[in-house]
């Protein structure tokens, strides 16, 4: 902060860069914007394409779903430190 208490223009990196620093797998990004895409289209009133977009999202959740490893998770010291 300067002396005269103005401080410094920060520039917006924009939302692409917050995805990029937030370590999502690219379905669950894809799936967040097919979901706001979707309400989007909803609240102009365009069903075709809220239906359009929706079913991608529900798609993407879908591989999210059948991403997850079923079982307990064993957290051990060796190399293989998590199974």
């Amino acid at each position: 902060q300067a002396e005269d208490g103005i401080r410094d223009l920060v520039r917006s990196r924009g939302l692409g860069d917050v995805y990029k620093r937030q370590d999502l797998p690219t379905y669950l990004q894809k799936a967040l914007i097919y979901y706001i895409k979707s309400k989007f289209f909803e609240d102009l009133g365009d069903l075709e394409k809220r239906e359009y977009f929706e079913t991608l999202f529900l798609e993407q959740v879908e591989r999210h779903n059948n991403a997850k490893i079923a079982g307990f998770r064993v957290i051990a010291t060796s190399s293989n430190a998590i199974k």
